[in-house]
Parts: C-alpha cells; structure tokens; sequence
C-alpha cells in the first residue's frame, strides 16, 4: 500500500543558507539531468541486485539509493524538528560558519501530493513523498522527501526559497554557532544524536566519535 503525503509540516536542517536543491542539482541546477537519473537507477539495480528486490518501485530504490549517497533528485526533510535541530547543529563547529540553519516547510494548504502511478521523474512539479516505513534510517529520522522536478519553464531545478507558491511556506530560522554546543548538549540528554537517528553501526561509531573527540574536532 502506497503512503501518499498527508499535509505535514516537515523541518530540514543544513549548515548553509538556502540553496534548498537536492543532490543531482545543486552544482549545476540548470542542467536538465532526468535521463540520465533514470540511468542510474537502471544501473544500481543491476548492479545492487543483492541489495535491491525486483518488487521495489522506482520510488522506493530512490530512497534507498539516497541514503547510501546515490546522487538523486530527493532532498531530505524530517517532520521531527529535534532531528532537524541536529542535523543543523551536527558538526558546524568544525566549520568556519557564523550559523546554521532549520527551514521549516508547511505544507498543508500546498497541493503537493505525488502521483504515485508515475515515476519520481514524471511529476508536474515539486512533490513532497512520505515513504514507505521500511527502512531504519527514514523511520528513526521521521523521514519525508521533497522530490524535485526539472523546470521547463525556468531552465532549472528551482531551490525551495525560490519557488513560486512553495517559498511563502518556507521559515528560515538562523542559529548562532556559540549556541550549538550547548543545543547538541540538550538533544543528547533528550535522546536524539547519531546513535538514535542512524540505528546501524554507523551510528553507533559517530556517536562514540563524538562522545570521545567531539572537542578535538572543534579545535582542529
């Protein structure tokens, strides 16, 4: 059973202002880059086999390739802002940045539901996708996806913040770089950091990075 959007309210958080383009876009955004997605795709499921069921829409092989950092046409949004919060302050200490940044994205009075009867690439415009509940990362991140569109009319994937009856939906919240240790502080005393938003070893290893070397990664 497909899992269409549902009006949500969803939350990103990067360490750089605006910009709000995925992957596949976001170098050279007036690049038209759809066939060759489909490609790629084509590509990791012949090559990814063992990794990938033959049952797995288009849809969900997108979101899988994403998370294992396939270059795609999906930005990541959480609906949880504690998650968002330490995905913004994750890090940014180590960076030679005044803020960091949450968006927040209110999509309830947005028609931006996908048609799940196409493919992530045929979509009129920029959709919002809640996948399926399948995967550990997108349910421990409370994962939602803003599936992005090559614009004909404007020659470009449009960034978020700049996109007609999309960007008044948009609030940026700025955050100051000397309040992020004390944020990532709290978030661990509420649970959320590396170990509970990647429940796989992975996680597991970053969360003991910054347990033991968090303030000599700050400090160079």
């Amino acid at each position: 059973m497909d899992h269409p959007h549902d009006g949500a309210v969803i939350y990103r958080g990067q360490s750089r202002p605006g910009s709000l383009l995925p992957s596949i876009a976001r170098h050279m955004p007036d690049w038209n880059s759809t066939d060759i997605e489909k490609r790629m795709i084509v590509k990791l499921r012949q090559i990814g086999a063992a990794h990938i069921s033959a049952k797995e829409s288009d849809w969900e092989v997108l979101v899988k390739a994403q998370h294992y950092g396939l270059k795609t046409r999906l930005l990541d949004w959480t609906s949880n802002p504690l998650a968002a919060l330490w995905f913004a302050c994750n890090g940014v200490l180590s960076h030679n940045r005044q803020y960091t940044y949450i968006y927040m994205l209110d999509t309830r009075e947005l028609d931006m539901q996908p048609d799940l009867q196409k493919g992530p690439w045929d979509q009129e415009k920029t959709r919002v996708y809640r996948p399926h509940l399948n995967n550990p990362r997108v349910i421990a991140q409370n994962g939602y996806f803003t599936v992005h569109q090559y614009s004909e009319h404007f020659g470009k994937f449009l960034s978020l913040d700049h996109a007609p009856d999309v960007y008044a939906k948009i609030t940026e919240f700025k955050i100051p770089k000397d309040c992020v240790r004390g944020i990532m502080a709290s978030l661990s005393y509420l649970g959320i950091g590396a170990a509970s938003l990647y429940p796989d070893l992975q996680g597991v290893c970053n969360a003991i990075n910054q347990q033991f070397l968090y303030d000599l990664d700050c400090n160079g």
